[in-house]
């Protein structure tokens, strides 16, 4: 039987290792760009403005995915009729304004308040939210596995906002409230995309909600209020947040999704933390604190614990 159903996963991801090896890269790529943003708007680095970055940031990078979307015919079909459908842009709307938008505004916030690996590990708390609303829409109570899942969540924010110190406050308040604020918008960034993306892929959903979003990030945040003075010196991190952390990361992991499966692509690429707080600490000498790498673990157990799937799930 294991042997049958050994057979059936490989016919149906012949490239499994390849793609498991791609999320891997993906991950890795977005925990990388979290240390270059750290660099960018952190105050022992560049100190940027975080709404000039993230405006920058989203122009640049909806313009390369829409690039890249118009430029296969498949593609082109499906924007043109997710452009159509009033439904699909209404969600849409809603998902580049709470779920990409306010993403960006709170990850990049919380970042310049505390570091890369504080502020990954805070927004990936979003997926024990993303099982609470999958419970909801189920109609049915957690499991005793996604409960454990929770509770090491809390735990973890617990050591990550205090370093083990009890009654002690480690990071600011404000990079405390955004951290939680980004895994709330991780929640709307995972859950509302589902339907369109089952429609029309997840090039089309991702490139418009990304040229959504930064219409509007270009309304609300105003860019054009900050005095920012350019040097070289910016040049390598910003690309390496704009591209590599958006368009090659998101393209890496769309292709370990394709050749590995969701889950497995989904699982390998929660290295983001892991890199994010190891180039963080070996770049720019951030400290890691016990409690933080303690904090880490819970977290990747909480990720296992609610991605699993029960045969009632199936």
């Amino acid at each position: 039987m294991d042997k049958e159903k050994n057979t059936a996963v490989q016919a149906r991801y012949p490239h499994m290792v390849r793609g498991i090896l791609l999320a891997l890269a993906g991950g890795t790529c977005w925990g990388f760009s979290a240390t270059c943003a750290e660099l960018l708007t952190g105050a022992a680095g560049f100190a940027l403005p975080v709404n000039w970055l993230i405006s920058i940031r989203l122009v640049i990078a909806s313009a390369i995915l829409l690039g890249i979307c118009l430029s296969t015919s498949a593609n082109r079909r499906n924007l043109a009729g997710a452009l159509r459908s009033r439904r699909t842009m209404a969600v849409l709307v809603a998902y580049a304004i709470l779920g990409m938008l306010l993403t960006q505004v709170s990850y990049l916030t919380t970042i310049s308040y505390t570091n890369a690996g504080t502020g990954t590990l805070l927004e990936y708390l979003g997926a024990a939210l993303v099982m609470l609303v999958c419970c909801i829409q189920a109609r049915r109570l957690p499991r005793f596995r996604e409960i454990l899942g929770l509770v090491l969540a809390l735990v973890a924010v617990y050591l990550v906002a205090t370093k083990g110190q009890p009654g002690v406050l480690a990071i600011p308040l404000v990079g405390l409230i955004w951290g939680l604020i980004s895994a709330l918008s991780q929640m709307f960034y995972t859950v509302l995309p589902e339907g369109p993306t089952q429609r029309w892929g997840s090039v089309v959903v991702n490139t418009l909600g990304m040229v959504i979003a930064a219409v509007g990030g270009i309304v609300v945040l105003q860019p054009w209020h900050y005095q920012v003075e350019l040097t070289w010196d910016m040049a390598f991190p910003m690309v390496c947040l704009i591209v590599v952390g958006t368009v090659v990361a998101f393209l890496l992991f769309l292709q370990g999704v394709a050749e590995a499966g969701a889950m497995r692509a989904g699982l390998v690429a929660s290295v983001e933390p892991i890199s994010a707080m190891a180039f963080s600490a070996l770049w720019l000498g951030t400290p890691v604190t016990p409690a933080d790498l303690a904090g880490l673990v819970l977290i990747i157990i909480m990720l296992f614990l609610v991605a699993q799937k029960d045969q009632a799930d199936q």
